[in-house]
């Protein structure tokens, strides 16, 4: 019987090394799935412009009342620029308001000075009227005004409809604005912030006047600025 002769067994060869992320032959993770991140949305009102016959219709003016409206204005503002917001209480509602402001005489048989650059209804939907371009008759005549208009009127002239944007907001003798109206006149005013960056400098609050700071007999009613935080 011959001798069994013990052989060993080859050596296994290395396992080859585990290829890294970025070379041939790396595995590829799956990408994490994105994140569902809801962006707040952002509220805006319903808008209307009463230089298009639907919208001026809609609050009681023929395109021939309208057209006359669009004229009780300060043209180009004479040569001024915005620098101011004035804000207003109707002693009612947008079409009355309207319909005032196209055949109100004074006690001369004149008709009379009053416009505005936007209206807002008690729905918070905002009516665009005079526009941005023209200084609206809104502010009615100065008398006594106070400490804040004063500086205002000092800085840009004694006769603020030249250089003020302004919002007359729907009333029905209430002397007070809804939430909703509240809203659409704060979404307004920061609208024209972004348009106009002279109003939303270090000094935004004081260009924003309520009626009663230019004549005191008014509503003391300063609608929409409690909501206000710096403009950036």
């Amino acid at each position: 019987m011959g001798t069994r002769v013990l052989r060993p067994k080859p050596p296994k060869p290395p396992a080859p090394d585990k290829p890294t992320e970025g070379t041939p032959g790396a595995p590829v993770e799956p990408p994490e799935p994105p994140v569902n991140e809801e962006k707040p949305i952002q509220w805006s009102p319903m808008i209307y412009d009463i230089r298009k016959d639907a919208d001026a219709a809609q609050f009681g003016l023929t395109p021939q009342e309208r057209d006359y409206l669009l004229t009780r204005c300060i043209d180009g503002r004479s040569g001024g620029e915005v620098q101011a917001i004035g804000l207003h209480i109707q002693d009612g509602v947008t079409t009355s308001s309207l319909d005032w402001w196209v055949h109100r005489k004074d006690s001369q048989g004149q008709p009379i000075a009053a416009s505005s650059t936007t209206l807002v209804q008690q729905d918070g939907s905002i009516l665009r009227c005079i526009p941005e371009r023209d200084g609206p008759w809104t502010q009615g005549d100065v008398k006594q005004p106070d400490p804040q208009a004063q500086e205002i009127m000092a800085q840009f002239g004694r006769n603020p409809n030249v250089y003020s944007l302004t919002i007359e907001a729907e009333d029905k003798s209430s002397g007070k604005i809804n939430a909703l109206q509240e809203k659409a006149i704060v979404w307004q005013i920061l609208d024209w912030q972004q348009k106009y960056p002279q109003l939303k400098g270090s000094d935004w609050v004081n260009r924003i006047l309520g009626h009663y700071q230019i004549t005191p007999s008014t509503d003391p009613t300063v609608a929409g600025t409690s909501q206000l935080s710096s403009p950036t």
